[in-house]
């Protein structure tokens, strides 16, 4: 049996299938009341009945109304607001749909008053029944037309339509409806995944004990500069910008985070610099993909702008690596470094 406030099959990076699921719920709960209605016509209700009754009030009392939230106020209206030679079509779907929410709530508004006085009575007189039904009935038609309108024309006219920053604004104000945070968007899955990649190869570098494998460590080199670069040149910098040319309070510090993990790419490298690389990402990669880290943040900060971050961080260019260099002025410009970034170079052996 499906439970309220069970796991959907998708999560609200993909607010669109979230919105499909829901109806499989709404169909789920509908038979219900149908069944039971027909199964008992009024009378006693045994205390599978009078359980499988009162799940599904809940559902239309609390969930069914955060999902016809979802769609007029998250995702029809940004459909009316887009651009798109599909956008009449799909604004004129939703137009339909949401006369037609009028309607369902009111028959849901009239069978919950109806089954509440069962539950509470005990039995319903053979009138109130009969209204009962009538009003499941006719539920049961308008979902019939209304539920694939949205799953097979409108959903599918949508994913043409709207954008990446669209879609993520949508998941975030779904989840934000149930209280839970959101899932991830497409900016914090590009870098978290290479923050993967990176870890990845650094592993690899010193898979073999005392040893550090070059290639993997040039591999990773490359790959590091290029996402401090796109952090700094594209990410941080959009982030300011919607704050109105604020940085972000933790930039400062992702900054020098930044400056110590630069430095310490200059000297050929050593095991004592590779565990001090390891211990600064630790640390930062924390503070960028923890809840309502630094990628959240940045997304939810630029909004309708998310596409625009995202192709600029895909189109990123590869940063010029040059060869190592040794000497004391290295190792005493990256000790400086790292101390700046509140390390202690001395504890970490360098």
């Amino acid at each position: 049996m499906i439970q309220i406030g069970a796991p959907l099959a998708h999560d609200f990076s993909d607010p669109l299938s979230v919105l499909s699921d829901c109806h499989r719920r709404i169909e789920h709960f509908l038979s219900v009341l149908v069944t039971v209605t027909r199964q008992s016509r009024g009378g006693a209700l045994d205390s599978e009945q009078r359980d499988a009754l009162q799940v599904s009030l809940r559902y239309f009392a609390e969930a069914e109304p955060m999902h016809t939230a979802d769609e007029e106020e998250s995702l029809f209206p940004r459909l009316r607001a887009a651009h798109h030679a599909q956008a009449p079509a799909a604004i004129a779907i939703a137009n339909r749909l949401t006369d037609e929410h009028r309607n369902v709530r009111a028959h849901h508004d009239r069978v919950a008053a109806l089954v509440r006085r069962w539950l509470d009575d005990d039995s319903l007189p053979s009138d109130a029944i009969g209204d009962l039904a009538k009003d499941l009935d006719a539920l049961a038609a308008i979902y019939r037309r209304h539920i694939p309108t949205e799953d097979e024309e409108l959903l599918a006219l949508a994913r043409g339509i709207l954008s990446a920053g669209d879609v993520a604004i949508i998941g975030r104000e779904m989840a934000a409806r149930r209280g839970v945070t959101p899932s991830p968007g497409p900016v914090y899955r590009l870098l978290a995944d290479d923050h993967v990649r990176l870890d990845a190869l650094l592993r690899q570098a010193v898979a073999k004990p005392g040893e550090i494998d070059r290639a993997a460590y040039a591999e990773f080199r490359k790959g590091l500069l290029k996402h401090i670069g796109m952090e700094e040149k594209i990410l941080l910098p959009a982030a300011q910008k919607a704050r109105g040319g604020e940085p972000l309070p933790i930039a400062g510090k992702l900054r020098l985070d930044h400056g110590a993990l630069a430095a310490l790419l200059v000297p050929t490298p050593t095991l004592q610099i590779v565990g001090t690389i390891r211990t600064i990402l630790t640390a930062h990669n924390a503070v960028e993909e923890g809840p309502g880290g630094v990628y959240c943040e940045c997304e939810r900060l630029v909004g309708n702008d998310l596409d625009a971050l995202l192709a600029g961080l895909r189109a990123a260019p590869e940063v010029p690596v040059h060869p190592h260099v040794d000497g004391e002025l290295v190792v005493n410009a990256t000790r400086r470094a790292v101390a700046r970034a509140g390390y202690d170079p001395d504890a970490l052996h360098l």
